[in-house]
């Protein structure tokens, strides 16, 4: 072999050899990037701390050792070294669960940024830290509930175990609470309806409200709760009814059966839950119309505009309730003329035959 076949030769074996050295290189320097941040993480200045903390939370596979010195920095007598270690470990997702030990306790800190850090870690940690995050949703301070429950939202489905603990808050005193409790279980989803309907029966019309609404924002995953929000538009209580009414439009497309139910909720001795049926069954689209169309001929004229209105809503799908609404635009006796000059224009009916002037 000549010279410069060996010159080929080595240059090859270099190249293929290149990967490994940097490899190499980029391993030991980041193990030392490691250690330079576990030390500066000991220093007197807290800012050096601070900043070493936040460096940690860099790291993709975490060391055992590096979970352990951020847990001890969330002591550290400054707030921003305790904010930037519960940051970093918040990076480090189900890995550093086991921080939840000192994180949770964390939600009531001296410093509102600790407090905020500490949920948003906890929140990307997964099902293992469910059930200290369930523990504190009695606590005595009201942050600190608001701060479980929002970390517990956003583990989202994972957090199916705190679904049961987290209804019953739905009897909390405080109104915020309540509210922070059905976007938790929207969040957690589908899993968190069996407890919801089951709240549905429950004796207080301020649970029943709220389990009404959190299965609404839950939406079409749970549409087999269906049926039990239509027997709530027969409840004893008129915001139930009408939280009943506003939910069930979440649920598109509607049966018949469930457009049968709203419409006959029109009638309702409660303007809201009328209103709020109406309103549902605009949105429904065209199945709406034919019922929509024999209630308006047979019904109260008390309610009758809302669902004129109904029909305008659904808009162009509504073109067989045309003939209906033009007898009523020009019956000048049932008062309901501009509910139907404004109904028709929305439907966009022949313009030689609408009424000129629809309102808004």
């Amino acid at each position: 072999m000549n010279n410069r076949a060996l010159l080929i030769v080595f240059a090859g074996l270099v190249v293929l050899m290149m990967p490994a050295v940097n490899t190499r290189t980029a391993a030991a320097n980041h193990q030392q990037v490691i250690e330079d941040a576990l030390k500066e993480l000991k220093h007197k200045d807290p800012m050096i701390r601070q900043q070493a903390a936040g460096r940690l939370g860099g790291q993709v596979a975490p060391p055992a050792n590096v979970i352990d010195a951020l847990m001890d920095a969330m002591e550290d007598t400054d707030f921003r070294v305790r904010a930037n270690a519960a940051t970093a470990l918040g990076n480090f997702g189900p890995h550093a669960a086991h921080s939840a030990g000192v994180l949770v306790p964390a939600l009531h800190d001296s410093d509102r940024r600790v407090c905020d850090g500490a949920a948003i870690a906890l929140g990307k940690m997964g099902r293992k830290v469910v059930t200290p995050l369930c523990g504190v949703l009695n606590h005595e301070k009201k942050d600190v509930k608001v701060y479980a429950i929002e970390a517990l939202g956003k583990i989202g489905p994972e957090a199916v175990g705190a679904v049961t603990p987290l209804t019953k808050k739905f009897g909390d005193l405080d109104p915020v609470i309540r509210l922070k409790v059905i976007w938790a279980l929207s969040r957690i989803g589908p899993a968190a309806e069996p407890d919801l309907v089951h709240a549905l029966e429950n004796e207080s019309a301020v649970i029943r409200w709220y389990a009404t609404t959190a299965l609404g924002r839950i939406g079409g995953d749970a549409r087999t709760s269906v049926p039990a929000l239509i027997h709530c538009l027969h409840d004893e209580d008129h915001r139930v009814r009408q939280a009943a009414a506003r939910e069930i439009g979440h649920f598109n497309p509607l049966e018949n059966s469930t457009i049968k139910a709203l419409v006959l909720a029109i009638d309702d001795p409660s303007s809201s839950v009328s209103f709020n049926a109406a309103m549902t069954l605009g949105g429904s689209g065209r199945p709406a119309v034919a019922p929509l169309v024999r209630y308006i001929k047979d019904g109260s004229s008390a309610s009758r505009n809302h669902a004129i209105r109904a029909l305008g809503l659904i808009g162009p799908e509504a073109g067989d309730a045309v003939k209906t609404l033009r007898m009523i635009s020009r019956d000048k006796q049932s008062g309901l003329g501009s509910d139907a000059d404004w109904a028709l224009g929305k439907i966009a009916a022949d313009p030689e035959e609408t009424p000129t002037n629809p309102t808004d």
